[in-house]
């Protein structure tokens, strides 16, 4: 196989947390995994750096209007199940609390 690179080098490779890379990967965003052996993955290297290039760069205090879109959809949809837990304990608490006779 090409020049393949490991998830630890890819972390120092692009800054990026594994959780990161994984979620830019799910969305299609990120280059592929490829399987080397039995629970072992690397990158290709060209496809990394390709990416590495097509990147926006993102200067601190601004953001580009894609990445605050994706920062505002993430965020909302993040705290929709922490609502619907919260929501299902303050309901058990209250039924426990009040029985209906």
């Amino acid at each position: 196989m090409k020049d393949c690179i490991r998830i630890a080098d890819i972390k120092e490779y692009t800054g990026l947390s594994a959780s990161s890379i994984w979620r830019l990967e799910y969305k299609g965003v990120f280059p592929k995994r490829r399987q080397l052996g039995g629970r072992a993955v690397g990158w290709l290297r060209c496809e990394v750096d390709e990416w590495l290039q097509s990147r926006e760069k993102i200067t601190v205090g601004s953001q580009s209007k894609l990445n605050r879109e994706d920062a505002t959809t993430e965020s909302q949809s993040s705290s929709q199940p922490i609502i619907l837990i919260q929501s299902y304990l303050l309901f058990n608490i209250l039924k426990a609390m009040y029985p209906v006779l």
